[in-house]
């Protein structure tokens, strides 16, 4: 039987999420409503709080959503 340990779940608060992302409160739930951005994972005493690895994948996907609106066209003639 295998007995590793796992490893404790980093998680952020709702406050915190705003400030990681700069936005207000309204704002946050605004875009939740709208599918704009990921919902809260989880509860913890009554708060809700996001899963950091749910918000990197998030990261990642708007960088790259970025990276490829930003990609000049190429122009042949």
């Amino acid at each position: 039987m295998n007995s590793q340990k796992m490893a404790p779940l980093k998680v952020l608060s709702t406050e915190e999420v705003c400030d990681r992302y700069q936005m207000s409160r309204f704002s946050l739930y605004r875009k939740i409503k709208e599918r704009k951005f990921p919902s809260p994972t989880g509860k913890r005493q009554n708060r809700r709080i996001w899963d950091v690895r749910v918000l990197e994948d998030y990261d990642t996907k708007m960088l790259q959503l970025a990276t490829k609106s930003w990609d000049p066209a190429l122009v042949t003639t």
